[in-house]
């Protein structure tokens, strides 16, 4: 990032995130200075002299009821400068910006003149009708060529407008819901819109986005306005404006309410989808496309899949092409129940076609797909037909970005086709194209075809680094997505956060899901709201917050959360004693409590019962582990928790308790982790020579780990058999590099001491060890 836009970032922050005023004016004023920017010089000096006033007011003494609400105006005059310099040096720096100042100059955004235009283009196309068809083609070409021109330049300037006044507002609101406009110029200008407002929160931006999805009856536009009232408001701007944000929450809490957190629910899960189109590309090319490239035996034609002619193969493995045909079946079974789940499949193969001259231009990214696209019209006049572009359109199978790209390289590659491909693929019979996962008509299908637009832009432009990308990447920051805003209240969106959690656990999106649980922590009010009304909910929510805190190994917390879970399930369960009003909530940890002590855990189901007891074994709650694997062994018979039992006895110092647990499991079946759990509790009890039989037996077989060798090695040493010893420990240090034999023998020193292991044994054995 330049160091003009860092020292900018500061000013911001310290307008948005401080909101001081005299400190974030005083660095403004330097920078632009600095910058040689004079044309600002006016509206910073009347914010510097309302500042001053204000001041003066303060040192006379005068009591003014005002005050908070006009430094918070000047705060907000002061962010809509800072906005205006933030494009200006966009403007300055070149790239996109300096291009699109250039077409901007000419058009004024507040004036009628843009929808006149718009307006007569519509009619002008129209009364091409009644021409002659021997110029009626060439005219349309020529009239569709200028119209495109111009709304590229609209969409230009619109992205590199300064911060807007209510007038901008209310002529672009007016032009892009007018009837008389084309659907797709409303569309590409809206996008416009949003393009602009991610990269900086201008409120009148984010009204007319709120007002075109509220208004528009064009399912389409409706998704793409959607789209970017959502993607805005996660800007850091937005927090200095508080009418937009009880605007945005007046929305929140309509009559479709719950209509509308679904769509958001889905949004934010879209998001993911397409954020995570390279890592879906990469899993496509590396298990599946190798699976499809593997049929050899296989020809793809016009009416299908088609095997070739029998050859030695077919002698020496007679079964091979059914095998081959079922695992190509299963490749295309595979990519298109990804599709289906919202994976963008078609990303890695069209991301190296977006070089055509088409693409040069940033409004193009946006354009809907239209074969009557002068671009685009030249290029499909050239072929044979257009059967298998008229096939792409009706199975809705790519987004807008990706038809153009189709189109481009098809084109490009049609003149050297064989006769016979260029009459398969005009017929479209046998194009392997798969069909659309969801029903072109829905508007979430809709709005995943324009977050694929989106992403595109955002990963393949060449000017993609001089706007802020809204999607998931590494880099996770508070309120990055929509479902981290520090205004969404969790009493109306706590059903679409738990399940935005579960997704998140289920796609491994470990950041984002501790993000969402930093961020969203019922308080008193809605935990006991949900422990009444929602416990089954409630439960899901400690039972995603244990995975989520077992995930960092932070075994405490997640064992507190197991806790609250149990506490939870008792009081769902209708034959335990505790009822609602026993149960307390701590302040300190946002959990459920109980003054009773010990936690019933008879009521607990299975699976909460054996997190509750996992978690406390890896908190070393050693005691309350082995209550816990107590009453899962009474109520299943399971031996498993039996061991697990024996563990937490064995940490607790009780060792004879866990030998007497682990000797009738050991002689029922041969399990080495009970083994191994029974020779280090014989070492415990200083008998090494029992422990070095078990030893022995574990590491003639398959299931060694890389502590065995230490722990055999011990065995041996306590028993005099140096030599054996210092091999066993020699192979523990070559298979593992992140402990010295040193530091293991200070951490099991009191062993050592136990079994007559002193300090110069110790030093000897180390340097044993480490000799060669």
């Amino acid at each position: 990032m330049p160091s003009s836009q860092i020292e900018l970032q500061a000013v911001l922050s310290l307008i948005l995130e401080q909101k001081n005023l005299p400190l974030a004016l005083k660095n403004i004023q330097l920078f632009l200075k600095q910058a040689g920017l004079s044309q600002f010089d006016t509206r910073i000096e009347e914010i510097a002299s309302g500042y001053q006033l204000m001041k003066d007011y303060m040192l006379r003494g005068y009591q003014d009821d005002m005050r908070p609400q006009l430094y918070h105006s000047m705060l907000r005059q002061l962010y809509s400068i800072a906005f205006d310099v933030r494009v200006k040096q966009a403007v300055i720096s070149g790239g996109y910006h300096g291009l699109a100042e250039l077409s901007a100059r000419h058009i004024n955004l507040s004036d009628g003149d843009i929808q006149q235009k718009l307006e007569a283009y519509v009619q002008d196309l129209a009364m091409l009708s009644l021409e002659p068809d021997t110029v009626r083609s060439e005219k349309e070409h020529t009239l569709r060529k200028q119209h495109q021109h111009y709304v590229a330049s609209v969409f230009d300037t619109i992205v590199v407008s300064f911060y807007w006044s209510e007038a901008v507002h209310s002529a672009l609101l007016q032009l892009i819901l007018s009837p008389m406009v084309d659907s797709f110029d409303a569309l590409t200008l809206v996008s416009a819109v949003a393009l602009s407002g991610m990269n900086g929160f201008d409120p009148w931006r984010f009204k007319l986005l709120l007002a075109v999805w509220q208004q528009t009856e064009d399912e389409e536009l409706r998704q793409r306005a959607f789209v970017g009232w959502t993607l805005m408001a996660c800007t850091d701007g937005m927090r200095l404006f508080d009418d937009a944000v009880e605007q945005m929450l007046s929305v929140l809490e309509t009559a479709n309410a719950d209509d509308l957190r679904r769509q958001l629910y889905e949004l934010q899960c879209q998001i993911f989808y397409c954020s995570s189109a390279r890592r879906d590309n990469e899993s496509i090319q590396k298990e599946i496309i190798p699976n499809l490239m593997k049929g050899k035996r296989l020809r793809f034609d016009r009416f299908g899949i088609e095997e070739n002619e029998d050859s030695l193969e077919d002698i020496l493995h007679p079964d091979k092409a059914e095998q081959e045909m079922e695992r190509i079946e299963e490749s295309m079974n595979r990519m298109t129940e990804m599709q289906k789940q919202g994976a963008d499949i078609y990303f890695g193969g069209f991301s190296q076609m977006k070089r055509f001259p088409f693409f040069s231009s940033v409004s193009n990214w946006f354009v809907p797909f239209s074969k009557q696209n002068p671009e685009i019209a030249e290029v499909l006049s050239q072929l044979d037909s257009t059967k298998l572009i008229d096939a792409m359109l009706k199975g809705g199978l790519f987004c807008n970005s990706d038809k153009y790209s189709f189109s481009f390289a098809l084109k490009s590659v049609y003149e050297q086709l064989p006769p016979k491909v260029r009459e398969m693929m005009n017929t479209t019979d046998g194009m392997m194209l798969l069909e659309s996962a969801e029903d072109m008509d829905k508007p979430s299908y809709k709005r995943l075809q324009y977050l694929q637009d989106l992403y595109r832009f955002f990963e393949l432009n060449p000017y993609r680094a001089e706007f802020r990308n809204p999607f998931w990447n590494d880099h996770v920051t508070r309120n990055s997505q929509f479902f981290l805003h520090d205004a969404l209240p969790f009493a109306s969106f706590y059903k679409e956060i738990i399940s935005l959690m579960s997704f998140a656990a289920k796609r491994k999106e470990w950041a984002f899901m501790r993000e969402l649980s930093e961020r969203h922590r019922p308080d008193r009010q809605e935990t006991l709201h949900l422990l009444t009304t929602d416990v089954e909910r409630l439960q899901r929510y400690y039972r995603l917050q244990n995975t989520l805190s077992c995930h960092f190994h932070e075994y405490e917390q997640a064992h507190r959360y197991c806790r609250s879970l149990v506490i939870a399930g008792l009081v769902a369960h209708e034959e335990s004693r505790v009822k609602t009003e026993a149960v307390a909530y701590d302040e300190e940890t946002h959990l459920l409590k109980l003054d009773s002590e010990p936690l019933d855990l008879g009521f607990a189901t299975e699976r909460d019962l054996r997190s509750y007891a996992s978690t406390a074994l890896r908190a070393a709650l050693f005691e309350e582990a082995a209550r816990a694997y107590q009453a899962l062994f009474e109520a299943t018979d399971n031996n498993r928790y039996r061991w697990h039992h024996a563990l937490a006895l064995m940490n607790m110092g009780r060792v004879e308790e866990t030998l007497s647990l682990l000797y009738p499991l050991d002689m029922e079946e041969v399990n080495i982790p009970v083994k191994r759990t029974i020779a280090w509790a014989l070492l415990l009890r200083r008998k090494p020579d029992q422990a070095e039989r078990y030893y022995e037996a574990i590491l003639s077989s398959d299931a060694v780990i890389t502590e065995d060798y230490l722990n055999a090695g011990y065995s041996k040493w306590f028993l005099n058999k140096n030599n054996e010893a210092v091999v066993l420990f020699k192979n523990w240090l070559a298979q593992q590099s992140t402990e010295t034999i040193s530091s293991v023998f200070g951490q099991d020193h009191r062993l050592l001491e136990d079994n007559g292991i002193g300090t110069i044994d110790r030093m000897l054995m180390e340097d044993l060890v480490g000799s060669e």
